[in-house]
C-alpha cells in the first residue's frame, strides 16, 4: 500500500494543456478576500504522483505522495484539496495579482497543466464631490469634481434617479470624474451624486444640491370670483403668481398706486364703488434682483338692480292719444327687455323705443294695445322685472237700446241700454228731453201710462274719455181696451190677389210643359183635321197691340181649369196658325197647308212676364183701364179654331 498516493483523473498519458482545467481569468477579488482555484478534475483510480502550483512561474505549493511543501509567505494562506488538486489562497494582497498555473503528474507518467489569472483590487472608498453645493443664477457655469480611493474605478453622475449625460451644455471629463455645466438652466437644478465602482465594490458620494435661480416670469393676477362685475358688498380675492426661484416678493398696486398690503393674496371685503380700478402686482426676486409687474386686472363693483318701476304717462290713456310707458330702476342698468303677455314685444307702426329702450312710445294708442306689459332690467349681477296692466280707455260707442217699442197701458216698461266703453260708462235716461233716471243700464216701470209715451234717450258718458253717446227709442202706449185695428187698404188686397194669381200661373205652366211633352209624342205621326170653328180669345189684358187677324187650328187637351174671369175655357187648346189679317183687311197665308201639325202654347197675355208683382200705382192703372170690346163679327177678327177632342 502507498498511503500518500491519491487518485486524480488523467486526461491522457502525454503532457497536455489543461484546457478547462482551471476557470478562465481574470479572477477578480478584493484585497483581504479569498480566492479558490478549482480544477475540473474528479477523483479516479489513477494515482497522482505530483501536483505543483505556481505563481508567476515560481512554485508556491508542491504536493507529493511523501509530503506537501509550501513556499514561505504562503504557509497560513494556502489550503490544498487533494481529491481534486484545487487550491485556495486567503488574505489576498494586491501583490497576489498575476498568473497562476497547476501541473499534475499521474502514476502513468501523464502530465496535465492549466492556468488562470487573478486580479486583486482595492475596494472603492472615500467618494466625495466638490463643491458640496451650488447656488447659481440661470445661465451661469459650474464644475463638480468626484474623488475616490480604490483601483480600476468607474465614475457615474446621477441627478436624482436620472443619469447625467453629456450635451452641448454638459461636459464629462477626466474619465467622468469631472462634471462641467457651461450654462445651467432651471431644469439642471437637483440633487447630484457621484457613483464610483470597480469589479469588486461600489460607493456613492453625499448629495450635492445645485440650485438654479431665475425669474420672476409670467407674473399674473387671478380674481375670485372670476367675473367682469362684482356685486356691491361682496368679497373679492386677488392672487398674484409668478414663475420664479426662489418665490418672489409681491407688492400690490391699484391704478399704479402702491397699496400698503403685501403678499401673494389681496382680499377686498364688503366692496364698494370706491374699490373700482385696475389692480396689478409686482413680483421681485431677491436672488436675480429682477422685478416684473403683472398686466392690470379691472375690478368693477356694480350696484344691484332695485326699485324697478313701469309707469304710463298719462296714467289713464285714452284711445287716439299719444302715450309713453317708462321702465326705470336704481342701480347699474345694462339691458332692458320689453314683453307683452308671455311673448317678446313686437313693435308695430305706432310704437317706438328710445332712450336706451327706457321709453316705449305709442304715437296714437289703440284699444288693441291693451294688455299686460313687462319690462326686464338686468346687469351682470342681478335682474328684476316690472309689470303693468295697460288699459286703453275708449268709448262710449255702439250705444243700443233694447226693449218693446209699444206697450199697453198698465203694462210694465223695461228698457235696457248697452254701450262699449272702458271704463264702464255712466248711464242716464231722458224722456222727451227730460232726465227721468240716473246711473243704471235699465229703465224699469211697473205700469205704463199715456204720459210715458215718447222718445226715450239713453245717454252714456265715460268719465275718463269725457265722451258722451246717445241712443233713442220711441215708445207708444196703447189703451187697455182699444178696438181692433181697421182692415188694410184695398190696394193691399189687390197686391195679395195678384201674387196668388202669379203663383197659380207658374204652377200651371210647369204642368202644361210636362203635358205638352207627352202630347207631342202622341201626335207626331197623326194627321189633324184643320176645319175648326172660329173662337175668340179674350180677357182683361190689353191686346190692342196685336190688331191683325190670324187663323189657327186648335187641338183640345185636358188641362187644369183656366181663368173664368177672362172667358178662357176649362180646356187648354193647341192651334195651327194658317194666316193672319192685317189692319187694311189683307189676309196673309202662312206656310204649307199639308205639313204635319206641331203644337205649341199660345198665350193670351202678350205682356212680358215679370219677376216681381207690379207696384201699387201700376196695379191701379191696370184694373181701371177699360177692357177692349170684341168686334161685331167675331169670326172675322179672331182665328178660326176647330176643336177636335184628343184620344
Amino acid at each position: 500500500m502507498f498511503p500518500f498516493l491519491f487518485m486524480v483523473f488523467a486526461a491522457s498519458t502525454a503532457v497536455t494543456e489543461g484546457a478547462g482545467l482551471l476557470p478562465d481569468g481574470p479572477l477578480q477579488k478584493a484585497v483581504g478576500d479569498s480566492v479558490r482555484f478549482n480544477t475540473s478534475n474528479t477523483p479516479t483510480e489513477t494515482l497522482i504522483l505530483t501536483v505543483t502550483w505556481k505563481f508567476k512561474g515560481e512554485n508556491i505549493f508542491v504536493a507529493t505522495p511523501a509530503n506537501n511543501k509550501t513556499t514561505p509567505g504562503y504557509e497560513d494562506r494556502i489550503i490544498y484539496f487533494p481529491s481534486t488538486a484545487s487550491l485556495e489562497l486567503r488574505n489576498l494582497l494586491t501583490n497576489d495579482s498575476g498568473e497562476y498555473k497547476v501541473e499534475i503528474i499521474s502514476s502513468t507518467g501523464a502530465t496535465d497543466e492549466g492556468s488562470t489569472t487573478l486580479e486583486v483590487l482595492e475596494a472603492v472608498s472615500g467618494v466625495t464631490v466638490s463643491p458640496n453645493s451650488a447656488d447659481l443664477l440661470e445661465n451661469a457655469s459650474v464644475t463638480l469634481r468626484c474623488s475616490s480611493s480604490g483601483s480600476s474605478l468607474t465614475f457615474l453622475w446621477m441627478n436624482g434617479s436620472t443619469e447625467v449625460t453629456a450635451s452641448d451644455r454638459v461636459q464629462l471629463t477626466d474619465e467622468n470624474k469631472t462634471l462641467n455645466f457651461t450654462s445651467v438652466s432651471r431644469y439642471d437644478q437637483g440633487l447630484y451624486r457621484c457613483h464610483v465602482s470597480n469589479p469588486v465594490s461600489h460607493s456613492i458620494s453625499e448629495t450635492v444640491n445645485i440650485t438654479v435661480n431665475y425669474g420672476p416670469e409670467d407674473t399674473r393676477v387671478e380674481v375670485s370670483p372670476n367675473k367682469p362685475y362684482h356685486e356691491l358688498g361682496s368679497t373679492i380675492i386677488l392672487t398674484c403668481s409668478a414663475n420664479s426661484r426662489p418665490s418672489p416678493q409681491f407688492k400690490w398696486h391699484v391704478n399704479s398706486t402702491q397699496l400698503i398690503h403685501d403678499g401673494e393674496k389681496l382680499q377686498l371685503m364688503n366692496v364698494t364703488m370706491s374699490n373700482n380700478g385696475n389692480y396689478s402686482c409686482r413680483a421681485f426676486n431677491p436672488k436675480t434682483s429682477v422685478t416684473v409687474e403683472s398686466p392690470p386686472v379691472p375690478i368693477t363693483v356694480t350696484e344691484t338692480i332695485s326699485a324697478i318701476s313701469l309707469s304710463s304717462n298719462p296714467a289713464q290713456p285714452v284711445e287716439g292719444t299719444p302715450v309713453n310707458l317708462t321702465c326705470d330702476a336704481s342701480g347699474f342698468i345694462d339691458t332692458r327687455k320689453w314683453m307683452k303677455g308671455s311673448s317678446d314685444l313686437t313693435l308695430t307702426d305706432n310704437m317706438t323705443l328710445y332712450d336706451n329702450d327706457k321709453v316705449l312710445s305709442f304715437n296714437v294708442v289703440n284699444k288693441k294695445d291693451t294688455g299686460e306689459y313687462k319690462c326686464n332690467i338686468s346687469n351682470p349681477v342681478s335682474s328684476m322685472e316690472a309689470k303693468l296692466l295697460f288699459v286703453v280707455n275708449y268709448g262710449p260707442e255702439n250705444v243700443e237700446i233694447t226693449g218693446e217699442s209699444e206697450v199697453k197701458e198698465g203694462s210694465p216698461i223695461k228698457l235696457s241700454c248697452v254701450a262699449k266703453s272702458v271704463p264702464d260708462a255712466f248711464y242716464s235716461w231722458l224722456l222727451n228731453g227730460t232726465l227721468i233716471y240716473n246711473d243704471s243700464k235699465e229703465f224699469l216701470k211697473n205700469s205704463a201710462g199715456h204720459s210715458d209715451r215718447g222718445e226715450y234717450t239713453c245717454k252714456t258718458w265715460n268719465k275718463i274719455t269725457e265722451k258722451t253717446s246717445f241712443a233713442v227709442l220711441r215708445l207708444s202706449v196703447t189703451d187697455q181696451h182699444q178696438p181692433p185695428p181697421p182692415p188694410p187698404p184695398y190696394w193691399i188686397i189687390a197686391v195679395v190677389f195678384v201674387v196668388v194669381i202669379v203663383a197659380v200661373l207658374v204652377g200651371g205652366g210647369y204642368y202644361y210643359y210636362q203635358r205638352k211633352k207627352k202630347l207631342n209624342k202622341k201626335l207626331s205621326d197623326k194627321p189633324v183635321n184643320r176645319n175648326f170653328p172660329t173662337v175668340t180669345g179674350g180677357g182683361a189684358q190689353d191686346n190692342a197691340t196685336y190688331s191683325g187677324e190670324a187663323r189657327c187650328d186648335v187641338q183640345p187637351s185636358r188641362v187644369w181649369p183656366g181663368d173664368r174671369n177672362h172667358g178662357i175655357p176649362a180646356e187648354l187648346n193647341y192651334a195651327d196658325i194658317k194666316s193672319f189679317q192685317r189692319k187694311n183687311g189683307e189676309r196673309v197665308q202662312l206656310g204649307s197647308q199639308d205639313t204635319t201639325t206641331q203644337y205649341s202654347e199660345v198665350k193670351v197675355n202678350n205682356n212680358p212676364s215679370t219677376s216681381s208683382p207690379p207696384t201699387y200705382d201700376v196695379h191701379m192703372q191696370r184694373i181701371n183701364k177699360p177692357t177692349p170690346q170684341p168686334r161685331a163679327n167675331v169670326a172675322d177678327i179672331y182665328a178660326e179654331v176647330k176643336k177636335n177632342q184628343l184620344n
